[in-house]
Order: structure tokens, then C-alpha cells, then sequence
């Protein structure tokens, strides 16, 4: 199952200094876009016209929403859908928080307010009348989110097309190879060993998927080659696999190269100093 999300945060406070109003949105667990109430804005390369228009109206009506509570509080909201790419069923979803505490959240089936917390009970009760305003809510997590989502993902995987490294890397000769996949886009990527074209089942899971600082992921894969003839090494193939686009990387050990270029990305974890390098075939 491929799922997708998009998420709008925000963040607002009142009597305490030091801390702005601040909202963010995320993809996935990518933040695309942040900007708070001292002018600070951080964008996205493929942020895409409406996520700009969507969270500036969500958080001016949180804004507003929260003018009638109390003079010291924090208020945490989060509104968003989450995509299931091969079967489109749209999960949405929107929730407010109190100084830590639950305060509401909307029932989207009955499309109501249900208030978590005594000082949203007369809020929900004013939210509920508004009806414009619920239906709204509605089109926006139930069609534009959706469709702003959609759009971002593809454009994002387009722009990372061929961005995604793989290399094998190994500390020490008893050290277990680490194939490594690094600047790929979106994160629903699969790694696995073959022996002789056939899947191998691995003592070592593969590592969870983790975020790099430019919008792209990396991940792991282990094999530990001690038990492996020298001759047999040729027999086993690294599949990294993401849509329809599959890169196999043949576990070499002739060839050893300095890895230290790698480090120009900062987004990426060091290196060892030494690793296998990589014979790989493309296939679309």
C-alpha cells in the first residue's frame, strides 16, 4: 500500500512572549513550506501555487477562531488528507489541541465539531451553525487536498527522476555490506539482496526509510559476506526499486574507491572511508 499526506500545522499563542504564531506543511514528513508571524518563510523548490493559498487561509481563520480564549494559551491545530495511491480512497482529518490538551476535533463523516475539552464546548456549538463554513472545510480536505497532494508528488518525483545514488559501502572485510540509497523521491522505495535473480531472505531487515535535508530520502540494505566465496560474489545483485524503475547494483569486491566525494552533500551521513563500488543496470 502507497499512502501519501498532506498535513498544515498551526501553531498560535497568545501572552507569551518570545513565541510567534508559526505554520508549516508537510508532505509525507517533509516540511515544504514554513513561515511564522516575525516574517520568517521557507519554501519548497516545487512548492506549488495553492499549498501557499491553502495554508495562509487555514491559518488566518485558526487565528481568528482562537481570539475568544484565554489571554495565556496555546493553541496547536492540524488539518490535512492522506492519499492511497493505488486505490485514490481519500483519509482526512482536522484537530485542535489546548495548552497540551485535546480540544476538538471535526467528525467529517457527520461533517460536526465534537469538542474534546470544556472550553470548546461553546466554540464547537458556534463552529457547528456555521454551515458555509463546514462545507468549505469539506471541499477543501476532501477534493483540493487531495488534488494539491497529488500534484506536488509527481512533480516532486519528476524533478528527482536521477538523483538517486546507490553505492555498497563496508567499513572492514568482516563488516557487513551496506547498500545504500540516497536522493530519491517519494519514500515508497524497496530494497532487497538477489542470489541468482532470486529474492534471499535477510537476517538484518532493511533500515527504515529517513528524510535528507533536500526534500529527498535515503535507506539501507545489509548482507553479510562472510560466509560468501570470493568467486560467488557475483551471483548476488542489490535491487532498489522504486515505481516502475528498478536499479541492480552487483556486489563487486575487485574495486575499492575513496568515498569522501560523497560528502559534499550535507544532507547525506558520512561515509566509511572505503567502499565497494557499484556496477549498475537501469531498468523502466
Amino acid at each position: 500500500i502507497i499512502k501519501n499526506s498532506l498535513t498544515f500545522f498551526a501553531i498560535i499563542s497568545t501572552g507569551i512572549k518570545n513565541l510567534p504564531n508559526l505554520f508549516t506543511t508537510v508532505v509525507d514528513d517533509i516540511q515544504v513550506d514554513y513561515y511564522d508571524s516575525n516574517g520568517t518563510r521557507k519554501q519548497s523548490t516545487v512548492l506549488l501555487p495553492d499549498i501557499y493559498m491553502l495554508n495562509t487561509l487555514f491559518f488566518k481563520t485558526s487565528h481568528s477562531n482562537f481570539l475568544i480564549l484565554s489571554v495565556l494559551a496555546v493553541l496547536q491545530c492540524m488539518s490535512g488528507c492522506e492519499l492511497d495511491e493505488k486505490s485514490a480512497e481519500v483519509v482526512t482529518f482536522q484537530k485542535c489541541g489546548y495548552n497540551g490538551e485535546d480540544f476538538m476535533k471535526l467528525d467529517f463523516k457527520n461533517l460536526t465539531w465534537i469538542a474534546q475539552h470544556t472550553l470548546a464546548e461553546n466554540f464547537t456549538l458556534e463552529l457547528n451553525l456555521d454551515q458555509q463554513r463546514l462545507n468549505n472545510t469539506k471541499v477543501f480536505l476532501s477534493l483540493t487536498c487531495p488534488k494539491v497532494l497529488n500534484e506536488f508528488v509527481i512533480r516532486s518525483a519528476l524533478q528527482r527522476e536521477d538523483l538517486t545514488s546507490v553505492v555498497l559501502l563496508q567499513k572492514t572485510p568482516s563488516s557487513l555490506v551496506n547498500c545504500f540509497a540516497t536522493g530519491f523521491y517519494p519514500n515508497t522505495a524497496r530494497m532487497f539482496w538477489m542470489r541468482d535473480g532470486m529474492e534471499i531472505q535477510n537476517d538484518k531487515e532493511p533500515s527504515e526509510i529517513l528524510p535528507n535535508h533536500d526534500n529527498t530520502y535515503q535507506m539501507s540494505v545489509y548482507l553479510n559476506v562472510s560466509s560468501i566465496a570470493s568467486e560467488d560474489w557475483k551471483r548476488y545483485d542489490c535491487v532498489f526499486r522504486l515505481g516502475n524503475k528498478t536499479k541492480l547494483t552487483r556486489l563487486k569486491k575487485e574495486i575499492t574507491e575513496d568515498a569522501s566525494h560523497f560528502n559534499d552533500r550535507p544532507s547525506y551521513p558520512n561515509y566509511p572511508s572505503k567502499f565497494f563500488s557499484a556496477h549498475t543496470l537501469t531498468h523502466t
